[in-house]
């Protein structure tokens, strides 16, 4: 059996309504919101009580205490959601919530509003509850929060433009613990999409030295994109793309007691697609570690993957975090779509905790449960089978490296095998390598992440060895072939086979030049 949650530890599952991030209170609680609210296809509906409720786990997430009250929203005609909330250093909770009257993807036609709730404490007490009106515009979701050192308050938003039909970025801040609120300007993503989900979207920010602020930006284009702020969120730049692969999904950074920073993404690419060429690809959720202001990433490791059972889109994101004990992580993502059947507009929530220190590795030996494949198996070995039903493939994550060296040992059981490594900076899902008319319409951008090898192997136990730096040296049973890399490193390997058996005995890797250069400048 293969297991779910890599170099992380599940702590709790509920609906994505019960768990939003998840806090450590000074007392060593944990605090979440949740909220009641109405279905967003049918906003006419009941319930026309629509609330935001609290909860607390005083066994480090394990278990949770049941919903208390903190307000019902106003007004009853509206969807009213939760985005998410922050306690500021004063001990003042706030939270963002968006209203919406209008939700409608075949027409392309959505409006909404932004408000702010702000309490003295966790109980709810006096609560003042106002529009953000500097930002009048619909949004739909809300990734992260932060408070400078200053004691400013910086909230990342993407809003839908309607003169142009997608999303700019922006920030609002506070100066005064949300009684006033500031807009910056926009930040754009221009690109030949013309669906909702383009442009600049779902922002999330960090303070990487006083007052100078770097933002990630989710992108329809295969990478996410970066700006700076060099006045603390007033001002921004204009959006340029990073290093980092990214399908359409967004990130979270956390910044770490020491001053480190903690990214979680979906670093995949590939199918499921929609639009000219888009990836909705968010089978796996990974994580680095920065040590320099984001100018590099360490790591990118898987810490949740798409299990034996789950369908091809399976989607893992949305992670929010939090610090916990010591150098904990605290993370709170969804899953949706998976072999639990879990559906828009009410995904799982999971949270889960890990230790960043593993993101320095440089070496693995994995296990066949860390490898992501459609094939069980009780043992340490796993065979991977192809026919005309389709192929078979099997991939695994490891460290992050420029360069590096992999060792694998594998029986072919089959002489008329036809089967391929495969290299890449990126997740890529069987699905990308299924033969049908989907495929065909995104062949040529699908194939520009990775790099198809072709494996001369034998009956019976092979070894095989790959070398990479400015070129890929393949090494199979002393037989040497050199191949062209037009990639910065890998940070994942798979074998693909069409027709035929493989099993896999062992694998080991070591990455050198071990982190990625994002570009990201400042």
């Amino acid at each position: 059996m293969t297991d779910k949650y890599i170099n992380c530890k599940l702590l709790y599952e509920d609906s994505v309504n019960n768990m939003n991030r998840v806090v450590r209170l000074d007392d060593g609680t944990l605090f979440t919101i949740g909220v009641v609210k109405k279905n967003i296809y049918n906003i006419g509906a009941y319930p026309m009580c629509q609330y935001v409720f609290s909860r607390k786990s005083y066994d480090n997430g394990i278990t949770w205490t049941l919903p208390v009250t903190l307000f019902e929203f106003p007004d009853k005609r509206m969807f009213n959601d939760i985005g998410q909330f922050m306690i500021s250093r004063e001990g003042f909770l706030h939270l963002f919530t968006y209203r919406i009257w209008k939700y409608d993807f075949e027409k392309n036609e959505f409006k909404g509003d932004i408000m702010h709730a702000r309490m003295d404490d966790t109980d709810g007490t006096n609560l003042i509850f106002q529009k953000i009106e500097c930002l009048d515009r619909y949004t739909g979701s809300l990734n992260n929060l932060i408070q400078l050192e200053s004691g400013r308050l910086v909230i990342p938003f993407s809003t839908l433009d309607e003169k142009t039909g997608v999303f700019q970025s922006s920030t609002v801040i506070s100066d005064d613990e949300g009684n006033s609120w500031n807009v910056s300007n926009q930040i754009t993503v221009e690109s030949e999409e013309t669906d909702v989900e383009s442009g600049a979207v779902e922002p999330v920010v960090a303070e990487v030295e006083e007052n100078k602020l770097v933002m990630l930006i989710r992108t329809v284009l295969g990478n996410l994109y970066y700006s700076i702020s060099y006045n603390g969120g007033e001002s921004w730049s204009a959006s340029s793309r990073s290093n980092i692969k990214s399908s359409n999904a967004p990130a979270v950074i956390q910044k770490l007691k020491d001053g480190r920073f903690f990214v979680s993404w979906n670093n995949c690419n590939g199918m499921p697609m929609r639009g000219v060429r888009y990836s909705m690809a968010r089978q796996c959720l990974h994580a680095a570690v920065s040590d320099d202001g984001l100018k590099t990433l360490k790591g990118i490791r898987i810490i949740v993957k798409k299990d034996e059972g789950d369908p091809d889109d399976v989607l893992n994101c949305y992670p929010f975090s939090s610090l916990g004990e010591d150098d904990e992580i605290l993370v709170r993502l969804m899953t949706i779509q998976s072999k639990d059947r879990e559906k828009w507009p009410e995904p799982n929530a999971k949270l889960v905790t890990l230790d960043p220190d593993f993101l320095y590795e440089t070496e693995v030996e994995n296990d066949i449960k860390h490898w992501i494949s459609d094939t069980a198996s009780e043992s340490n070995e796993l065979l991977i089978r192809g026919d005309d039903e389709g192929p078979g493939y099997a991939t695994v994550n490891f460290p992050y490296g420029q360069s590096g060296g992999i060792q694998m040992e594998f029986e072919l059981i089959t002489d008329d095998s036809d089967s391929y490594l495969i290299l890449s900076d990126n997740y890529m899902d069987v699905s990308n390598f299924k033969i049908n008319k989907v495929n065909e319409k995104f062949n040529k951008y699908i194939e520009g992440n990775y790099v198809k090898i072709p494996i001369e192997s034998k009956i019976g136990k092979n070894c095989l060895k790959i070398i990479w730096d400015n070129d890929i040296e393949v090494i199979c049973n002393g037989t040497k072939r050199k191949y062209a890399n037009s990639f910065a490193g890998f940070n994942h390997i798979g074998l693909l086979i069409y027709k035929g058996e493989i099993e896999i005995m062992d694998f080991r890797e070591k990455s050198d030049k071990a982190w990625l250069d994002t570009g990201i400048e400042y």
